[in-house]
């Protein structure tokens, strides 16, 4: 009976896949990459405050990483909307802490909870696509969410802590983009990914997208 079952399963399955072929092959798709200069709205002081909230009385210099990158799969949902899907290859910032440090690993996960959402992410949003003076030049405001897995390190008294934390936010940005062919387009904006406190960031960036499947 279970083998039975199975293999009417997969008949089902491979009868869907052969269904869905001719819908993939009139979706249209795009793939895109885009670099730029980050801002990391977390600094030093800001972080040391943060500590010092939850009882940690210790110093925070920060060393940010000012450039990123992301690569994106793009799905035209409908004339004017697109579905995107990225992984954002935003660099994690660099804390040094200093002071006592009584219970280090206390410290380290209140840290990696204050960061969380720093580094690389993956993200989902909606993105408009607004003609704007004729038909190669558009608004492309996007909305979504975005996650990421922070990990903090610190090294106390000869000993190792770590701890790790998932982030979750908002990712809000405004863009606009010029389609130098029917197949690659070349655009521009700025991200704002936005978790909690002051553990923001901003992206300013340049895109490069090829487009295939229908036209």
């Amino acid at each position: 009976m279970f083998r039975s079952n199975r293999s009417a399963a997969l008949r089902r399955l491979a009868t869907a896949l052969v269904l869905a072929l001719p819908v993939a092959a009139q979706a249209q798709w795009s793939v895109g990459a885009r670099g730029g200069a980050l801002d990391v709205f977390l600094d030093g002081s800001e972080f040391q405050r943060e500590l010092a909230e939850r009882g940690h009385a210790v110093s925070v210099t920060a060393d940010h990483e000012s450039s990123g990158g992301a690569l994106s799969l793009i799905w035209a949902l409908g004339d004017t909307l697109d579905a995107e899907f990225a992984l954002n290859l935003l660099p994690a910032s660099q804390y040094q802490v200093t002071g006592a440090i009584p219970d280090p690993q206390a410290l380290v996960e209140d840290m990696a909870d204050i960061i969380a959402g720093q580094g690389t992410s993956a993200s989902f949003a909606l993105r408009a696509r607004i003609p704007v003076a004729g038909a190669r030049w558009l608004l492309t405001p996007r909305l979504g969410v975005s996650a990421a897995r922070s990990e903090v390190t610190l090294n106390s008294g000869g000993q190792r802590f770590n701890a790790e934390e998932t982030g979750t936010g908002l990712l809000m940005g405004v863009g606009g983009q010029y389609q130098l062919t029917p197949t690659f387009s070349l655009g521009g904006g700025w991200d704002l990914f936005r978790y909690s406190g002051q553990n923001n960031m901003g992206f300013w960036h340049l895109d490069l997208e090829m487009r295939f499947g229908a036209r």
